[in-house]
């Protein structure tokens, strides 16, 4: 029986030290010099604790490395708005979404007017701020629930979820706005004396129910925005696809971006 406690006390110990670990101590706070009853275990435990630290600490940055490439695979790289692979997923569940629930969903597409003229003046790396500026410009005026992708080059696309086509039109005008107030460097020597955007608008249901046709359609209504004199909002209209085909015939030249 007087064996008992020379066994049972270092135990009582270091339980207590491992209970201190768990509640959010450090393991290299147990020293296995104070328990010389049972140092090959206390040694062994601490090993085993270190071992199972290193392992959730490799499993933690898997999963920082593997969430910063499902960002890479999601957003544009200059402007932080999603790229347009993703985009074209969501405009799929989102219309299977909206058609679903009855809701209307609509789309806005944007291509900032005579963008090669200012790179061509100005330099690219003045033309990457301005793609800054027009993201910046199309988060701050629009919901969270709303999606904004650079679609390729100076284009830009809003997805408006839950948003009949007259507001969609709104939104853009407001935007195309914003646009047209924001501060540019060197915005004088733009052709229109200063830098604008033009704006395409389609929506569902009203203009298509297939979402590669809703996305083909805003993109002939900016054509039609651009064809008008840029700087301005275009929702779809049949017309415009007699438009777009007279103008891609040979001998005629389109409107440039």
């Amino acid at each position: 029986l007087c064996i008992l406690p020379v066994v049972l006390n270092p135990v009582k110990r270091l339980t207590q030290r491992l209970r201190s670990f768990i509640e959010g101590g450090s393991i290299e706070k147990i020293n296995p010099a104070d328990f010389p009853e049972m140092r090959g275990l206390v040694e062994a435990t601490i090993e085993f604790v270190n071992s199972v630290e290193r392992e959730k600490s490799v499993a933690s940055m898997i999963r920082q490395v593997s969430r910063k490439r499902a960002m890479m695979a999601e957003k544009d790289a200059m402007t932080g708005l999603y790229n347009k692979s993703y985009l074209l997923t969501m405009v799929n569940g989102e219309l299977s979404r909206s058609k679903a629930l009855g809701d209307s969903l609509s789309l806005v597409m944007l291509d900032i007017d005579n963008f090669k003229h200012y790179n061509d003046t100005n330099g690219h790396p003045a033309g990457d701020e301005v793609l800054i500026e027009i993201a910046n410009i199309l988060r701050e005026n629009t919901r969270d629930l709303d999606l904004c992708a650079r679609f390729g080059g100076e284009e830009f696309m809003v997805v408006l979820p839950k948003t009949p086509l007259r507001i969609a039109e709104e939104i853009a005008g407001r935007i195309r706005t914003m646009v047209q107030s924001a501060s540019f460097p060197h915005e004088d020597k733009q052709p229109l004396g200063m830098l604008t955007a033009s704006f395409g608008v389609a929506s569902f249901p009203d203009h298509a129910t297939i979402a590669d046709e809703l996305v083909r359609k805003t993109d002939v209504a900016l054509y039609a925005a651009k064809r008008a004199g840029k700087n301005r909002v275009c929702v779809y209209a049949k017309s415009f696809e007699q438009e777009l085909s007279s103008s891609t015939e040979p001998g005629n030249t389109p409107p440039e971006s």
